[in-house]
């Protein structure tokens, strides 16, 4: 029986020593295998922050884009409310007590 492997044969039918198996393997296979690694490593690492950044925006986190619009809006309505209060309280004042 022959199995591949990315590359490799090993033919199981004659009983040889696993370091032979070993030895007739690419002298690159490890740094190559390695260096995929590190970069799938990479790549899950940027997909779980992108992912991490998606949740916070569905649910409403503090450091969220919504909650800073609705941050800004909040002080809009309370600015809009205040500057409101002080224009009636200034036309009473003109009208009443002049």
């Amino acid at each position: 029986m022959i199995d591949t492997c990315e590359g490799l044969t090993i033919d199981s039918s004659t009983e040889e020593n696993p370091n032979t198996i070993a030895r007739s393997m690419p002298s690159l296979h490890a740094k190559e295998n390695h260096i995929h690694i590190k970069q799938q490593h990479v790549n899950l690492q940027q997909m779980r922050e992108e992912i991490h950044e998606d949740l916070m925006e569905i649910q409403k986190h503090k450091n969220s884009i919504y909650a800073e619009q609705k941050l800004a809006y909040d002080r809009t309505i309370y600015g809009t409310l205040m500057m409101t209060v002080i224009a009636t309280c200034l036309i009473y004042f003109i009208f009443v007590e002049l």
